[in-house]
């Protein structure tokens, strides 16, 4: 009655008493009473012993014991004992899934398996149970993939995917910056420079040079020379282009800058 009605620390000690003068079943569901009401006390060092005694409904444990030991151990720093609880469960489909699940991924990060990482926060993000966790998974989700690659898709598309998804994200412009790093990493100089038109609020002068610079030559090789000549005019008219020359002008560039230079200008 006490751990139904939210007496936790009540159940706690009642539990306590009851304990020596029961049998091995009374104990499982005591161990249970008291290790979940430390956990919702958030004392989650006195619960792990309590939980991990209980024995589970007809000697199974459900999705909700698993994760309750799991976050228990999260929440001591302990994250290869949480990563062997949260793998236990996460072949569900709920709200306690996609709890695992996330901080799953976070384990991972802390131990440095950022693939597995990706994995996880890549489930969580399509989950809708809870949509905080859902936002902080596709962000993870994200950013991880722009560090490691993705297999499942391009980092642009993740990418372009959040930024679609949470247009009012309080990390848009990192991932944003992101993006665009990713167009010049794949050379994809058409989509960095769509994005960054797009976003005239959020261009940042010196990427948008260089994207600019490098579409330029681009169309230049592919033959398209007045939009190549109207790229490089447009650059050579910023000022601040004049501070990236020495950086972006060598071999072939060179040749092809000056050549259309002294061609047209």
């Amino acid at each position: 009655m006490n751990f139904k009605s939210g007496n936790f620390q009540k159940a706690i000690d009642l539990g306590l008493v009851a304990m020596p003068k029961s049998n091995a079943s009374e104990k499982s569901e005591l161990n249970k009473i008291i290790g979940e009401s430390y956990f919702n006390l958030k004392q989650y060092d006195k619960a792990i012993p309590y939980l991990k005694e209980y024995k589970g409904k007809k000697g199974k444990w459900n999705n909700t014991d698993f994760y309750q030991l799991g976050y228990a151990y999260y929440e001591q720093n302990d994250y290869e004992n949480a990563i062997s609880q949260f793998n236990k469960i996460i072949g569900g489909n709920d709200s306690v899934a996609q709890n695992a699940y996330y901080h799953l991924g976070e384990c991972y990060m802390k131990t440095n398996r950022k693939q597995q990482a990706l994995n996880a926060f890549k489930n969580a993000s399509e989950m809708q149970y809870d949509l905080k966790i859902q936002e902080d998974a596709n962000l993870n989700y994200a950013k991880l993939s722009y560090e490691i690659g993705n297999s499942y898709q391009s980092v642009p598309d993740v990418l372009s995917a959040f930024l679609e998804k949470y247009p009012s994200s309080p990390n848009k412009q990192e991932i944003e910056t992101l993006l665009i790093n990713s167009f010049i990493t794949s050379k994809n100089y058409k989509g960095a420079l769509d994005l960054l038109e797009k976003n005239k609020s959020f261009a940042n002068k010196e990427a948008y040079q260089k994207v600019t610079f490098y579409r330029g030559l681009e169309l230049y090789t592919d033959g398209n020379y007045q939009e190549a000549l109207s790229m490089f005019k447009n650059l050579l008219q910023n000022l601040e282009m004049l501070n990236l020359l020495p950086e972006l002008l060598f071999g072939k560039e060179k040749r092809n800058m000056c050549s259309i230079i002294s061609m047209k200008l």
